[in-house]
């Protein structure tokens, strides 16, 4: 997806990863060759100094910051997630003073769980790669049954997204669709509940979630 001019490959001036097996994973090897940056280790140190980096730079190019497999890591699980969180709540006003909006965030996880509250709240969409086990996708479908209206619905919705090899689940948030790959419209609310019942049932689950993390 950031490779390809296809997908996204062209929008960034910057391109920054930061995975905990950049160096040690053959898959990475064209990562590697294309990305600015690349840091093997996550500390809110480095997050700090990639934030001065986007708002220190004058022109108007975008900069993306790839996380891979760094929320499922032992650093995220002690609870480090505050800066990365802060950083998600606050991205689409990161600039340079005249420009907003300069940094992208995206999240590569295998658990979808790992993904706080505050990070789902904040995402514009979500991409559901290969074929996932049961308990995964009764995870995924409890917290994004706002696709579809129920969780029941939404396992059907990523059935229908899985007719071919490499076949992928595209759910954009900001539109409320769901798409086989990018171009298969599979569900839309406009089909089904207007945009501020799914808003509701969207919020609620998160509070939900929120309040039963809390307890």
């Amino acid at each position: 997806m950031y490779l390809s001019n296809r997908f996204f490959g062209d929008e960034f001036k910057v391109k920054i990863l930061i995975s905990s097996t950049a160096y040690n994973d053959a898959v990475n090897k064209y990562m590697l060759e294309d990305f600015d940056y690349v840091f093997s280790e996550y500390t809110p140190e480095l997050l700090d100094e990639i934030i001065d980096m986007v708002e220190s730079d004058e022109g108007d190019g975008r900069f993306l910051l790839l996380l891979d497999d760094i929320i499922d890591s032992s650093l995220m699980k002690r609870g480090s997630t505050t800066k990365i969180d802060g950083l998600i709540s606050r991205y689409r006003h990161i600039g340079n003073g005249d420009i907003e909006g300069k940094l992208s965030i995206a999240m590569a996880t295998q658990y979808f769980k790992s993904i706080s509250v505050i990070a789902r709240n904040n995402a514009t969409a979500y991409y559901i790669m290969g074929m996932l086990p049961e308990a995964e996708l009764s995870k995924i479908s409890e917290a994004l049954s706002y696709f579809g209206g129920s969780s029941r619905e939404f396992e059907e919705i990523y059935k229908k997204s899985k007719k071919e090899a490499y076949d992928f689940l595209y759910l954009s948030v900001e539109h409320l669709e769901a798409r086989r790959n990018h171009t298969e419209l599979i569900w839309s609310q406009k089909d089904t509940l207007n945009t501020k019942d799914i808003e509701d049932k969207k919020n609620n689950i998160l509070k939900n979630e929120e309040k039963n993390k809390n307890e």
